[in-house]
């Protein structure tokens, strides 16, 4: 199995964390013979959907911010061949340069996790963008596209057992930030 990055343009248990499922993978609407039908099930992990990036990074204060990331929407389709289920997905990812934005690149890190029908982790990956503010703007979309295989095991089975969970790949701090937001409050 294995996820890959096919362009840039721009960027405990998982079940224990409240998962926001936004919306499934579209699939094919009537499977050919032997074929199992459904994609699987993608979301935006909640807890890791934004990140904070402080100019001082251990004083939490919303005059620190110098950037706000968030993943803001994500596209799907799913196609199956002899052993797998194949995803093409689409991340779209949002920069808001904040209060003490100061026209740096800001290196982005997310992931997508594949999850078993028993909630296992099948495999988790981490990608990096760099994300690069113009100077005249307030923010910027990045879409990242990706391809992922989730292999089936063999006899019928159906690729919606399976979930695609993706989010921002945090420091123990923006995981404690998106967790009490009241640290960035005054």
């Amino acid at each position: 199995m294995g996820i890959s990055a096919k362009k840039h343009w721009l960027t405990g248990a998982l079940h224990s964390v409240a998962v926001a499922f936004l919306a499934a993978c579209g699939g094919p609407t009537t499977p050919g013979p032997g074929e199992p039908a459904g994609c699987p099930a993608v979301g935006i992990l909640a807890d890791a959907s934004r990140a904070f990036f402080l100019a001082v990074p251990n004083q939490p204060d919303p005059d620190q911010v110098i950037a706000t990331a968030r993943i803001s929407d994500f596209v799907g389709d799913c196609d199956y061949d002899d052993a797998a289920v194949s995803v093409d997905m689409d991340l779209t990812l949002q920069v808001l340069a904040g209060p003490a934005f100061d026209g740096r690149a800001l290196p982005v890190d997310y992931f997508v996790a594949v999850v078993d029908p028993g909630g296992q982790i099948l495999n988790k990956e981490v990608f990096r963008i760099t994300a690069q503010v113009p100077d005249d703007a307030r923010g910027l979309s990045l879409e990242e596209t990706l391809a992922l295989e989730v292999p089936l095991p063999a006899g019928p089975a159906s690729g919606s057992a399976y979930e695609l969970v993706v989010g921002l790949q945090l420091t123990p701090q923006q995981l404690q930030i998106n967790r009490d937001p009241v640290l960035l409050s005054r």
